[in-house]
């Protein structure tokens, strides 16, 4: 189809989902079938000018749709690609999700839905990747605006000195070659904007706003939360080869485990974990090229 027909086609879509706020609550399940005809067909598309026509269409969609409030407590089940997690206390909700374009690489968009529990008002904010232009994201603070784009898939909650912290667990297609998980603190300021980045996280007598991992693209990396130690538990990484140091496309699990535990305010790194068995279902590495394709958001896996 003609990219022209293309554009139509998006107008036209809009023109099906712009229902007042009334009509929006009661027809939220076909407005989710558009969200994912239009998803598919971003995904499919040939160009980048497609894929990131219908990426702002669908974006536009989801916004005027989840600013209704009954839209907090929708599933959005059908939209398999598009991640939905809760925050521990449901006081928020992020939905987002990451655009593959045709350099094997990811365009990130999101949303926070913050529910007030004594109004039952919604505020809606908008996250926009702004990675390539974070030149030190271990040490960035940043907000919705200018967002370092993950997938997230797990929140967990810390208050420190009467401040609320959302450490977040994420994954991060970064290019053909390397993959990144991600230790992300979001926390809300005094005027209810989401901030990302905090100076909680301790590691060799430093300390960082967020925890990044590289890795190969064509392997897996465990991070996950462990219940039972109270701990981030995550795969040690290492170069295949002492000379591939520093080259992170080369990087993978060394079978042993590192963790951070939460302790007086700070998340704190500890290396050389005795785990007997930290994650048995996880599937061997397998060493063949990245299936774009299946890049979508573990939280719904």
């Amino acid at each position: 189809m003609h990219f022209a027909k293309l554009f139509i086609a998006i107008l036209f879509l809009h023109s099906a989902v712009v229902f007042s706020q009334s009509e929006v609550f009661l027809r939220l399940d076909k407005s989710e079938d558009s969200i994912s005809f239009i998803l598919k067909k971003a995904v499919s598309a040939p160009s980048n000018a497609e894929k990131l026509a219908y990426n702002d269409s669908l974006s536009t969609m989801l916004n005027r749709i989840l600013t209704a409030e009954q839209s907090f407590d929708y599933p959005f089940d059908s939209l398999k690609k598009v991640g939905k997690i809760y925050s521990p206390d449901r006081s928020f909700r992020i939905i987002n999700w990451n655009m593959p374009l045709t350099d094997g690489t990811y365009q990130y968009r999101g949303y926070i839905q913050v529910l007030n529990f004594k109004t039952k008002k919604l505020k809606v904010f908008e996250l926009k990747d702004y990675s390539e232009q974070v030149i030190n994201p271990e040490n960035s603070v940043l907000s919705a605006g200018k967002w370092y784009g993950v997938l997230y898939y797990k929140i967990l909650k810390n208050v420190v000195d009467n401040r609320t912290y959302y450490t977040m667990l994420g994954l991060r297609y970064n290019s053909l070659f390397i993959t990144q998980k991600v230790i992300e603190v979001l926390y809300f300021d005094e005027r209810g904007n989401p901030v990302f980045g905090a100076p909680i996280f301790q590691a060799d007598n430093k300390i960082k706003h967020r925890v990044i991992y590289n890795f190969s693209a064509r392997v897996g990396m465990s991070l996950k939360y462990n219940e039972e130690l109270k701990m981030i538990v995550c795969d040690h990484l290492a170069p295949s080869e002492s000379k591939y140091t520093g080259q992170y496309e080369y990087y993978g699990p060394d079978f042993s485990f590192d963790g951070y535990e939460f302790t007086k305010g700070k998340w704190v790194l500890k290396t050389d974990l005795n785990l007997k068995n930290p994650n048995p279902s996880r599937p061997p590495t397998i060493n063949h090229p990245p299936d774009h394709n299946r890049r979508v958001n573990p939280a719904n896996r």
